[in-house]
């Protein structure tokens, strides 16, 4: 290294000249470009390396002295090597040249740079350049994941059905993204630099304006919609409008005529659904008032003819009708309830109950048939069963009562079994009933049409046992809605047990366990004879039909009762006027004044201790009916067919 000649430096007065040794100046220049963190290369005319700063060397992965003496040509990338030739031409014009190209590394890895080259000159000619080179690594990578992030942005924003506008609380339009243009059904453009006051309906820009003002004071999302006239056809539009952080606001439209269209055909087809389910339950009550209104005579003229004197002959005719007039009855609740079941109109009870005497009443049901066939029923109770639970009981007894009638009805030799066990849930309490007989059985191929409505396993079952196909489809649905399933198993010759679960709450008292004894029928008492004599009562009978005046009135004379006649609600009364009555039993279907507008008619005219006891008679059996009654002031429910027993039991007093 050269070093500073003193004698060569001289100073006169205000001129100071100062000389440097060009050797000095080179080294000095050297130790800046060390410094830089750009990568700096020196080259000669023959575009030899004569110099590289530590930064270039380190981006090569080379040492600066393994680089002297070589050029750019080894270390540029093939395919970049016309860029680096036409870069020299420029540089020997003596323009700078400025280009990106690859370079390798030592490691063979291959990154981008820029390159930036200035041509150096001594005595008026080309005497090499000097070249800063910059590692665009990093740069490259943001902007390719700022292109990838632009790219799906732009996907996202192509993806929303939205027209999207940037307005500021004037309402002039600042920026708009319209994917699909044809939603504005105007050129987009209209919208730039505009306000919306120039290009709008003035109702449209009351309901904007409104809700950029709702949206500046609450800072919260405002949505409404509107109409407007485009292509001949009314749109429905529906417009969002926020609040952007800069006091701007953004806007976005969407086309919601297809979504209104679909509301109105879906908001149609409602409509007709529900007028076709008041149509169905309109039909079932009809239909069971017109079946069940004969069939109460059938049933009740039987009834009081079985209990008089007859030859063997005429018994068993009889007892054939009653027969058949309970299996007709059997027919129209299976249609029924599986109606109401279907129509979603049939709700379940959550009522305490004995799960034992449940069992035990459901069992009476099948003690003659059993006893008929000759067969064995056995009952086997889980000793850790609770006494008390809570769930719908009648329900139960339906389900359980139809699977016994199955087993019995299909088995001619050897048992029928309920065998019922249960354990803890945190829902309360499961219960599973297995209920297995030795009876036909099924083929396994068959099982999985059990449960469909209206399905037999063969049509020869339909002919030689009867039924409608609905009893197991029913007991699907209503083991269902009690929280289970159900299923069978069956082998042909052998037997088939069908099993069921259901779900039950546990009363807030703790059950007490008890030892399940041998189950007995309960005995009903006997028709009381002198019933009257007991209870004395005045009644008035309203009814319209002529055969079950006769059928009502013989059955309150088995009873030792007399009672008078209204054919209608006007009768009821005039009757009512006339005389006092203990008791009015009431039809709901009459003509003129039917029983609910004569019901309120005496609630309004007569106090509560003065009046009659009102006990409705229907030959309605849908969901509801009941509660209907009760809650238009009546005291009791009689269902039509009506059983002598329920009637005498409907007139006694509640508490006697």
């Amino acid at each position: 290294m050269a070093t500073l000649d003193r004698d060569k430096v001289s100073t006169a007065g205000d001129n100071c000249d100062q000389q440097t040794d060009p050797e000095i100046d080179k080294d000095f220049a050297h130790q800046v470009m060390a410094t830089v963190g750009q990568g700096i290369v020196v080259s000669s005319e023959g575009w030899r390396f004569e110099y590289v700063n530590p930064a270039f060397a380190r981006m090569v992965g080379r040492m600066p002295k393994e680089l002297i003496g070589r050029s750019m040509d080894e270390l540029i990338h093939p395919h970049d090597r016309p860029i680096l030739i036409q870069a020299r031409s420029r540089r020997q014009a003596g323009e700078t040249s400025s280009y990106e190209a690859r370079l390798i590394r030592s490691d063979g890895c291959v990154f981008p740079v820029q390159v930036t080259g200035t041509p150096r000159w001594q005595d008026g000619k080309f005497f090499g350049s000097i070249v800063a080179v910059t590692d665009l690594t990093e740069r490259k990578r943001f902007e390719d994941e700022l292109k990838k992030s632009e790219a799906e942005n732009r996907l996202l924003l192509d993806s929303i059905p939205d027209s999207i506008f940037l307005l500021d609380k004037e309402g002039n339009f600042l920026d708009y993204r319209t994917p699909n243009s044809s939603i504005l059904y105007a050129p987009a453009e209209l919208f730039m630099g505009k306000n919306i006051h120039s290009i709008m309906p003035q109702d449209l820009v009351e309901l904007t304006m409104n809700n950029i003002e709702m949206a500046r004071q609450s800072g919260k999302m405002q949505v409404f919609e509107y109409q407007l006239p485009a292509n001949g056809e009314i749109k429905h539009f529906e417009a969002r409008i926020n609040l952007c952080e800069g006091g701007d606001f953004l806007a976005l439209v969407r086309d919601v005529t297809e979504r209104k269209r679909s509301d109105e055909m879906l908001w149609k087809a409602k409509e007709e659904a529900e007028a076709a389910a008041k149509a169905k339950s309109e039909f079932l009550a009809n239909m069971s008032h017109e079946i069940r209104t004969p069939l109460n005579a059938v049933i009740g003229l039987t009834g009081l003819l079985l209990d008089t004197d007859l030859t063997p002959e005429q018994r068993n005719y009889l007892e054939i009708v009653r027969n058949s007039s309970d299996s007709l009855l059997s027919v129209i609740n299976d249609i029924l309830d599986f109606s109401k079941i279907d129509g979603g109109m049939m709700e379940l009870e959550h009522s305490p109950f004995d799960l034992r005497r449940c069992i035990e009443s459901t069992m009476d049901l099948m003690v003659t048939r059993v006893a008929e066939k000759g067969l064995v029923l056995k009952v086997v109770l889980d000793d850790q069963l609770p006494t008390m639970l809570v769930g719908d009981a009648s329900r139960l007894r339906q389900v359980l009562a139809n699977l016994l009638s199955n087993a019995v009805k299909f088995t001619d030799k050897g048992f029928v079994e309920v065998s019922v066990r249960g354990n803890a849930i945190p829902e309360g309490f499961e219960l599973r009933f297995d209920v297995l007989d030795t009876g036909i059985g099924m083929p396994q191929d068959k099982l999985d049409r059990l449960f469909m409505p209206f399905s037999q396993i063969d049509s020869s079952i339909t002919r030689r046992y009867g039924g409608t196909g609905l009893g197991l489809a029913i007991s699907k649905r209503l083991v269902g809605m009690m929280g289970g399933r159900i299923w069978a198993k069956s082998n042909p010759g052998v037997g088939s047990t069908f099993t069921f679960t259901i779900k039950v709450k546990l009363p807030c008292m703790q059950p007490v366990q008890h030892e399940v004894k041998d189950l007995k029928p309960d005995i009903k008492p006997p028709i009381e004879g002198h019933f009257q004599q007991a209870l004395p009562l005045s009644i008035l009978l309203a009814e319209d039909n002529a055969v079950n005046q006769m059928v009502l009135l013989q059955m309150l004379r088995k009873i030792g009762y007399q009672a008078d006649l209204a054919s209608n609600g006007f009768d009821v009364l005039a009757a009512l006027d006339r005389q006092a009555y203990d008791v009015v039993l009431m039809d709901i279907q009459m003509p003129d004044m039917d029983g609910f507008e004569a019901t309120r008619r005496i609630l309004a005219r007569f106090p509560k201790m003065k009046r009659p006891r009102i006990i409705a008679l229907t030959a309605h059996a849908l969901n509801g009916d009941r509660e209907r009654c009760l809650e238009a002031g009546m005291d009791g429910y009689l269902s039509k067919p009506v059983k002598i027993e329920d009637l005498q039991s409907a007139l006694r007093p509640t508490g006697h």
